[in-house]
C-alpha cells in the first residue's frame, strides 16, 4: 500500500525548487493583478448583459401588451362570428327539415294554406 501512495504523491515538474518558489511568486503577483482585471472585466460585462436585457424587456412589455389587446380583440370577433354561425346553421337545419316545409312555406310566400284564413288586425284609434 505504501509502495502505490508513493506514485500519487510524485511531483510531476521537472524543474529545480528554487526556481518553483519563484516562478510561484511571480505567478502570485501576477495572478493577483490578473485577477482584478479579470473581475473587473467580467463585472463590465455582467453589467452590460444586464442593461441590454433590460433595454430588450423595456422594448418587450408594450409589444407583449399590444398583441395582447389584438389577442382579446380577435378572441371577440370570433365569439361574435361563432354566434352568427350558430344563428345560421339554426336556420340552415330549419329549412332543409321535412317536416316543417308547410311553415316554411307559409313563412317566405304570400300564400297560406288552404285550411286557413289571413287575419289583419287594425287599430281602432285610426281614424280613416
Amino acid at each position: 500500500m505504501k509502495s502505490q501512495n508513493k506514485h500519487f504523491t510524485k511531483k510531476a515538474s521537472h524543474l529545480p525548487r528554487s526556481q518553483v518558489r519563484k516562478s510561484r511568486q511571480h505567478f502570485r503577483n501576477y495572478s493577483e493583478t490578473e485577477m482584478i482585471a479579470e473581475t473587473s472585466f467580467k463585472l463590465f460585462l455582467s453589467l452590460l448583459i444586464s442593461l441590454v436585457a433590460l433595454i430588450s424587456l423595456s422594448r418587450l412589455i408594450p409589444y407583449h401588451f399590444a398583441q395582447s389587446a389584438k389577442l382579446k380583440e380577435l378572441r371577440a370577433q370570433v365569439q361574435e362570428t361563432e354566434h352568427r354561425v350558430d344563428i345560421k346553421r339554426q336556420e340552415l337545419q330549419k329549412n332543409f327539415d321535412s317536416w316543417q316545409i308547410e311553415n316554411l312555406m307559409e313563412e317566405q310566400s304570400p300564400r297560406i294554406a288552404k285550411n286557413r284564413i289571413r287575419v289583419f288586425w287594425r287599430n281602432n284609434d285610426q281614424k280613416e
